[in-house]
């Protein structure tokens, strides 16, 4: 027994030093998730949610805010991820108006399951990446 807690002792002196490199790249990480994400949500036309995307009132069979997806810039910097447009008006389709309907590319109110779940594996896979990349380097 006190092999093992010696044992772990140790790891904590050795993990200790790490603390900051074994989060390293975790929002650049995060970012690319959320842009696949994203992409997926204007490639079926749905809500991060599900929800099938409004057709725009025209009837042309035209696919909605197909330039608003090559205007996005994702941004993964400190503990954050930003999500940039130059397309001013994709405010009115995050939320619709009383003249449009609603298709939004972002969640609304909380991150749904399928998006947590995606983005906390991606988040593990480069945790243990730096993790053995940190220990490998000792």
């Amino acid at each position: 027994m006190a092999r093992s807690l010696t044992g772990l002792k140790e790891l904590q002196k050795i993990l200790k030093g790490y603390q900051v490199s074994f989060t390293r790249d975790l929002t650049p990480v995060i970012a690319k998730e959320i842009q696949a994400l994203v992409k997926e949500t204007f490639d079926t036309l749905r809500s991060p949610e599900g929800k099938k995307w409004a057709p725009l009132k025209d009837n042309s069979g035209r696919p909605p805010l197909r330039s608003v997806y090559s205007s996005l810039r994702f941004q993964g910097t400190a503990w954050k991820v930003v999500i940039v447009s130059e397309k001013g008006y994709i405010i009115f389709h995050q939320y619709g108006t009383k003249n449009m309907a609603r298709r939004n590319p972002f969640p609304i109110d909380r991150i749904p399951k399928r998006w947590k779940e995606r983005i906390v594996e991606r988040m593990k896979e480069q945790f243990l990446k730096n993790v053995n990349d940190a220990l490998r380097s000792r």
